[in-house]
């Protein structure tokens, strides 16, 4: 595997997967030197350690898959496979097909180690990437895609200087997130833009205004569509509020409604108006909402609070949060 670390002379035995990884000669000098001015290692693809996975085919594919989309999201940077070889043919290296992702390799690692006991850190994270894969695993289809995806939009703001593809794409993860949520999860705790008094009054002023230019099967068809309740959902304001709350990412929910309803505004001024005048004027969104998306990828990956509280991270630029060291 390329640009994976796992600590010189240390194992990766996963608990719940028929995973190992350990490192290669040479892993320690690419993680040391690759933030350097002059190291070679800053870009590209660096061969760091050898994954060994028992299974299938088809399922070791998933699982190989599945490992270098977790391990990139925690080291920050594009982590894959160089070539794999089926078991019983050590002679002939076939080649797993992974997209790249343009980021270099000088950002920091967001996740440094894990807490075991009193002082003692473990450099070596399998035991977090364990419970990323199990949410994953664990996860229906349709889900397991939208974790993926979260992922890959990060990485790629990751990827870009430009601030405005960089806000969109943290943007979106923010907002599809939210979304999912409040559809998927909070079915039994919605809250409507109107009370059932006032979507029957919207109900009958626009059935009777339209009654004297609709025909009987038009008016039939207008009521039946202003019978579906979804249409009087909250705003993507309200849903997104509710999502920060509701997966506790540990910042102040004063700060996180701040946070949000400016990167709306800004949202709307790109997506509606194509100005980027409210995000040249505000570049410390960007900062924020990386801060945020990170986070929430996170506690989606099935790191809850109690897990993430045993975590050492960086000192990373955007609101506190009361789960981090």
């Amino acid at each position: 595997m390329q640009n994976l670390y796992i600590p010189e002379d240390e194992v990766y035995v996963s608990e719940a997967f028929p995973i190992r990884i350990e490192s290669v000669e040479g892993v320690e000098e690419f993680e040391n030197n690759r933030r350097e001015e002059d190291s070679k290692y800053r870009t590209g693809y660096w061969l760091t350690a050898k994954c060994f996975i028992e299974a299938d085919e088809e399922r070791a594919k998933e699982l190989a898959e599945w490992v270098t989309y977790v391990y990139s999201f925690y080291q920050n940077r594009d982590v894959r496979w160089e070539t794999y070889y089926p078991e019983g043919s050590s002679e002939e290296a076939c080649n797993l097909d992974t997209y790249r992702i343009p980021v270099d390799n000088t950002g920091l690692r967001f996740v440094h180690a894990v807490h075991e006991t009193g002082p003692v850190f473990n450099s070596n994270i399998g035991e977090l990437v364990d419970v990323a894969l199990t949410t994953i695993d664990q996860a229906d289809e349709d889900l397991a895609t939208d974790l993926r995806t979260n992922i890959s939009l990060f990485l790629h703001s990751e990827a870009t200087k430009l601030m405005t593809p960089k806000f969109l794409l943290l943007w979106l993860v923010l907002e599809a997130n939210a979304d999912r949520n409040y559809h998927r999860y909070m079915k039994s705790q919605r809250e409507y833009l109107f009370d059932e008094d006032e979507k029957e009054r919207v109900r009958e002023y626009v059935l009777d205004e339209f009654e004297d230019e609709f025909t009987k099967g038009q008016l039939n068809r207008l009521e039946y569509n202003l019978g579906k309740d979804f249409i009087f959902e909250p705003s993507t304001l309200v849903k997104i509020k509710k999502y920060a709350e509701q997966i506790d990412l540990g910042f102040d929910s004063d700060e996180v409604e701040e946070i949000v309803e400016e990167a709306r505004d800004i949202r709307n001024q790109i997506v509606h108006s194509m100005d980027e005048s409210g995000l040249r004027e505000n570049t410390d969104i960007l900062v924020d909402l990386r801060k945020m998306v990170m986070f929430l990828i996170m506690r989606e990956l099935g790191v809850k609070p109690e897990w993430q509280d045993r975590l050492a991270t960086p000192n990373i630029f955007g609101p506190d949060s009361e789960h981090e060291w």
